[in-house]
């Protein structure tokens, strides 16, 4: 009987995975940023999806009472270390670095998208969860589907 090409290529050395999960990495990654924010030391900007999708709305702008005046917000005057996106009310979330959600707005990943509820309408982007894949990559070629530069950050 033929092996799976799958489970034949794979290294399964409980050593070198549990390494790669614990030490280097996974969990101490969530230790540290656990106990950071523990101890007051990061930010953390929470934003709530209302739809369960692979998009992110990343708000760069808005315009308060609907003046005609957008002034930078958001992303743009964040000081947060970490964005923490919270997927409807699946019990989902994901967290990026800031700096790796700056990375994607500055490489016109995504394309620009507007929310116009409320009294404060807003401009940002709209990224995939790929988008933030690649933002993690030095030097990834730009995504972009769109060439309006109107609202990059």
């Amino acid at each position: 009987m033929a092996r799976s090409s799958i489970t034949s290529n794979a290294d399964h050395r409980f050593d070198v995975d549990w390494r790669y999960g614990v030490t280097e990495g996974g969990e101490a990654l969530v230790r540290y940023v656990l106990g950071e924010v523990d101890a007051g030391s990061v930010r953390i900007e929470v934003k709530r999806k209302r739809l369960a999708d692979w998009k992110f709305y990343v708000e760069l702008e808005h315009d308060p009472g609907r003046k005609g005046r957008y002034i930078p917000s958001g992303l743009s005057i964040s000081e947060a270390a970490l964005w923490w996106f919270v997927i409807a009310d699946t019990g989902i979330s994901h967290v990026t670095p800031a700096a790796v959600v700056r990375t994607a707005v500055e490489r016109n990943y995504g394309h620009p998208a507007e929310e116009r509820d409320g009294s404060c309408p807003t401009r940002g982007r709209l990224l995939d969860f790929f988008d933030l894949l690649n933002a993690a990559k030095p030097g990834a070629p730009s995504r972009a589907k769109f060439g309006d530069s109107r609202w990059q950050a």
